[in-house]
């Protein structure tokens, strides 16, 4: 009979590898962003810069003995802070290390447990970044699900000059049910894929991929009183500017309300942080994209109204129709402290390809007893927020 060996070195990748497949369905966003910074290590608090494209502007071309300087341009970056570290521990029999070893399949219910949350953390952190989002498509309190609403993301994103390739769709089972009961996703004869029948699978469907996700956010509306206006001229750029409330107005914006002014109603934008102004007061709204055309001052605000920031008036589920750019996940592998390295710490790390995840087990011995922790350091940001559209539902 083979010996089975029960060291650390040989035990870990196979917990691990257990791990990432439990982990792997419940990670939706992540596995649809951009994860080409995953790669090499990292420690707690790195920033990633992430280039932005610019707007390239070609000159005329004449032949001449002379060189041409090179253009002087100046790359913007997003930056990614990594600096969601989540971990927790779970416990192993000799009999569930044994089984490990023996069964391919076998999953110990601590460690299922330990990864479903980790899974939910990550997860979630991701679908907390939906205010940087300000296009729209839907009626808040609606069924947005209508291949009518589906077009009008794509024609949002075909204005953002959004990839054709590699769109995204992800919604709550809600929104699941809804599409699989649309003709165009549901008739084998229009939708040229028996598998929605056959498996209750959406695949690719009218230019997107689409994913269920049971963590998508609802948003609690804010709520404005009357009729408050800008104080003074509002710059091209800025993503601040003041707002007033006269005798009987009142502002109570929350973060991620989409609104406009009265001035240029057809761009959107996203109120980045809460606020809140007394009447006969004033307060600094922030605001993403940057303003793209001067207020006036005395410009009114008001929830968006429709066009390209939907039909903000109520609490609303906040779907995701997207490229994978406009919204970065970043993954590596942790560098071990000299503290670690000092104590002979016992740990071992593997990334996942498909959802770019990295997993870190480590063993901890305490006094009669042993530890198992799980734990993942990620960093997430909106890279390109033009390149996503949220839809407002139900």
């Amino acid at each position: 009979m083979t010996a089975v060996s029960n060291t650390f070195s040989d035990i870990a990748p196979k917990i691990v590898a257990r791990a990432l497949k439990v982990l792997r369905p419940r990670l939706i966003l992540p596995q649809v962003a951009n994860k080409d910074y995953s790669t090499g290590e990292v420690k707690y608090g790195d920033t990633i810069n992430v280039p932005v494209p610019w707007v390239s502007t070609p000159s005329s071309l004449t032949p001449s003995n002379v060189l041409p300087a090179p253009t002087n341009r100046t790359v913007a970056t997003v930056p990614v802070v990594v600096d969601q570290w989540y971990h927790d521990d779970f416990g192993m029999t000799d009999q569930d290390i044994q089984k490990i070893q023996k069964d391919k399949t076998f999953v110990p219910m601590g460690l299922e447990a330990v990864v479903d949350g980790l899974a939910t953390k990550i997860n979630q952190s991701l679908w907390e970044m939906y205010y940087r989002f300000h296009l729209a498509v839907g009626n808040s309190g609606s069924d947005p699900w209508t291949v009518a609403y589906i077009a009008a993301a794509k024609k949002l994103l075909n204005e953002s000059k959004a990839p054709k390739t590699g769109r995204v769709g992800v919604m709550d089972f809600t929104g699941e049910a809804a599409l699989t009961q649309l003709a165009a996703f549901s008739e084998v004869q229009k939708s040229a894929d028996p598998r929605v029948i056959t498996e209750g699978e959406i695949g690719r469907k009218l230019g997107f991929d689409w994913y269920a996700d049971d963590d998508v956010p609802e948003h609690t509306i804010g709520s404005i009183t009357n009729t408050p206006i800008t104080s003074g001229v509002t710059a091209v750029g800025a993503t601040t500017l003041t707002l007033e409330c006269a005798a009987g107005e009142v502002v109570a914006f929350k973060q991620g309300d989409i609104i406009t002014f009265n001035t240029d109603t057809t761009r959107p934008y996203s109120v980045q942080a809460d606020l809140d102004i007394a009447a006969t007061n004033t307060g600094t709204l922030t605001i993403s994209p940057a303003i793209s055309l001067e207020l006036a001052d005395d410009s009114s605000v008001e929830f968006s109204a429709g066009g390209k920031g939907g039909v903000f008036d109520a609490s609303a589920t906040q779907s995701l129709i997207m490229h994978p750019s406009c919204l970065v996940f970043v993954s590596r592998t942790q560098v071990l402290s000299e503290a670690d390295k000092m104590t002979g710490a016992q740990v071992f790390s593997l990334s996942d390809p498909l959802s770019g995840i990295t997993l870190r087990l480590e063993l901890i011995r305490e006094y009669k007893q042993t530890l198992w922790d799980v734990d993942a350091l990620w960093g997430r940001a909106v890279h390109r927020p033009e390149l996503g559209v949220r839809v407002l539902g139900i």
